[in-house]
């Protein structure tokens, strides 16, 4: 590789991402390499916003990645993370998510100002819990709202409790012979179970 080429996976203000991590021994032959600014965080999401995903301290890169898939996936408006959240631009994420990133509006946000930003978008405000309710019923308190936004929580700890007294909680029907599933895989399952519930209500 050439000292050119070596010294792009230095730069802070671009993401790379190939089949091997950055800073390894890397072979010109297997190595299919690009750049790309970072595209920068909106202070404000459209108007029309409808469907948002809130990201508060997942910190596995994997699970960053399917979130952000699914979210794509079923056309959510945009994305909120905590400031304690794995960077959706490290480069495992963006293998995980096929940097879908790109394609997604962003912003970071305290837990106040995602109460805030919610209000002012008229979006029901949701937390993925166990001991919530499934979406069909949560989505019963959609009067007066324009649409809804999740918040997925920390892999070991769930959503931060301040914020969780703020939300409706909405949780998977189960087997009884599992207790939780993957943050990615149960973020994934309900951001669609309320994006179907949401369309039948609206």
């Amino acid at each position: 590789m050439s000292p050119e080429m070596q010294q792009l996976f230095t730069m802070q203000q671009h993401v790379l991402f190939g089949p091997k991590a950055p800073l390894k021994s890397l072979d010109d032959d297997d190595l299919v390499i690009g750049q790309i600014s970072q595209p920068q965080a909106t202070e404000e999401f459209h108007s029309s916003t409808r469907c948002l995903l809130a990201v508060d301290k997942i910190k596995h890169p994997e699970n960053m990645g399917l979130l952000l898939s699914s979210a794509v996936a079923l056309k959510f408006d945009g994305i909120v993370f905590s400031a304690e959240c794995a960077d959706p631009f490290c480069y495992k994420v963006l293998e995980a998510s096929q940097a879908v990133a790109w394609t997604l509006p962003y912003r970071y946000a305290t837990a106040q100002q995602l109460v805030e930003l919610c209000e002012r978008h008229e979006l029901l405000l949701c937390a993925a819990h166990t001991d919530g309710k499934p979406a069909s019923e949560v989505m019963q308190n959609l009067s007066g709202q324009r649409g809804f936004c999740l918040v997925v929580g920390n892999e070991a700890d769930g959503v931060h409790a301040g914020l969780l007294r703020s939300c409706m909680q909405v949780a998977l029907p189960m087997s009884e012979l599992m207790e939780s599933l993957n943050a990615g895989v149960a973020g994934g399952i309900l951001m669609h179970a309320l994006t179907c519930a949401w369309m039948q209500h609206w």
